[in-house]
């Protein structure tokens, strides 16, 4: 008789297919978006997600400091990383890396918006990457006054179970808008590649 027995995830060895995990839009509900990527760094709890490098390709990062102490005080994340990477050509975005294992740590980011005077329009948006594959993020179109941004976020598991004692990581990527709207996720596509080699649906 064969016995087949999962190996969990987040504990693959590394090697050329990276890092494992499970990748969707929610955190406290599976959605069809749900795909299992493999990342060239580790992004969970059981590293520090701040040795993330900062040489990316054409991306060069400098750590930025919380701007907002408070906020960061109510969340009590685990693990918080706040970079600001220049791309070769001179544009530039924020990452945004928070981990932790309470629910206390997240919260939809429409409330965090609208908090602070910003309308949004929220949507799933896919982003290819340099293999074809489709990752699914969450699109948060912003405005407020003068100002214009794009914020493209998943959450990150290590496990299928995706137990909150596992932890988990937000990934978040925020620009300025560049010229159209295509043009701001095409940059922020170049720098998703970055990190995520695949993106398959569970079971496939």
């Amino acid at each position: 008789m064969l016995v087949l027995v999962a190996r969990p995830l987040g504990l693959l060895p590394d090697g050329p297919a990276g890092h494992a995990y499970i990748a969707d839009l929610d955190y406290w509900q599976r959605t069809p978006r749900e795909r299992l990527v493999r990342s060239n760094y580790p992004l969970d709890l059981d590293h520090e997600l701040s040795d993330v490098p900062l040489a990316l390709g054409e991306w060069t990062g400098r750590e930025v400091p919380p701007d907002n102490v408070g906020v960061y005080m109510v969340l009590e994340p685990e693990q918080f990383v706040q970079r600001l990477y220049y791309h070769s050509d001179g544009r530039y975005l924020w990452l945004t890396l928070i981990g932790g294992r309470s629910s206390r740590t997240f919260h939809p980011p429409e409330s965090c918006y609208e908090s602070y005077g910003w309308q949004t329009q929220i949507a799933s948006h896919p982003m290819e990457l340099a293999n074809g594959d489709q990752l699914y993020g969450m699109l948060v179109d912003a405005n407020k006054a003068d100002e214009h941004q794009l914020s493209y976020y998943l959450y990150l598991f290590p496990r299928q179970g995706r137990s909150p004692g596992d932890g988990m990581v937000i990934f978040r990527v925020t620009t300025p808008l560049y010229g159209t709207t295509e043009e701001t996720l095409a940059l922020q596509q170049d720098f998703v590649r970055e990190f995520f080699i695949s993106a398959e649906e569970r079971g496939s």
